[in-house]
């Protein structure tokens, strides 16, 4: 029994692993040019004091 159990642990074991993971992908990248348009927070702060508070930090950053 102790055998037989082995047997199918290994089997599994060999069964599970596999070599189909291919890190090298190229579907994945992102290639090209980006401008940051939005930070959005979850608050709305009022960082540069002119009264107004804004979610986004990007319009509250001279």
């Amino acid at each position: 029994m102790k055998r037989l159990m082995s047997v199918l642990f290994i089997a599994i074991l060999f069964a599970s692993c596999s070599s189909d993971d291919d890190s090298s992908s190229s579907e994945n990248r992102l290639e090209g040019s980006w401008t940051l348009t939005q930070a959005n927070l979850g608050a709305p702060i009022d960082f540069n004091n002119d009264g107004t508070a804004d979610p986004n930090f990007i319009n509250e950053v001279p």
